[in-house]
């Protein structure tokens, strides 16, 4: 039960199956494994999971590589609109005011909607509900939620 668990997680928003021209079905499991304390379940959890959770170190290495790349861009621009926004200040009315003024306003609303990256997550094992929202939308609607315990249904 817990690799195919890990297997949906390796395959959820990537694959699905057509059971019918129009009709598809995702590849996400909904699994509850219990079994009494003493049955090595830590053991083989860590074993299923350990691939995911290299995928994770590996695609969050490159992610540090994307996020310097986009965290510097935003502070150019940061920095482009404090320059302009100081030449605004200073400048007189008339033609290369109002010039100045669209170009701290667009840039302002380019930096309003630059988002910097957030690291990939395979993974969530003791996740609020409100937290695992948040997890998905950063990662594309997908996440797996294993724990060994089942601190998710406490």
């Amino acid at each position: 039960m817990l690799a195919l668990a890990a297997l949906s997680v390796a395959c959820a928003k990537r694959y699905e199956v057509r059971i019918d021209d129009g009709y598809a079905e995702p590849l996400n499991l909904n699994l509850v494994v219990a079994l009494e304390p003493g049955n090595r379940k830590s053991t083989v959890f860590s074993q299923i999971t350990r691939p995911l959770m290299d995928y994770e170190e590996e695609t969050g290495r490159s992610f540090r590589q994307e996020f310097a790349v986009a965290n510097q861009r935003r502070e150019a621009e940061e920095a482009r609109l404090k320059v302009l926004n100081g030449r605004l200040a200073k400048a007189r009315e008339g033609p290369e005011r109002e010039a100045l003024g669209r170009q701290t306003e667009e840039l302002a609303a380019r930096l309003a909607e630059l988002q910097l990256p957030s690291p990939p997550r395979t993974l969530a094992d003791n996740a609020t509900p409100e937290r695992l929202t948040s997890l998905l939308a950063q990662n594309g609607g997908r996440v797996g939620v294993l724990s060994p315990e089942g601190e998710l249904f406490e």
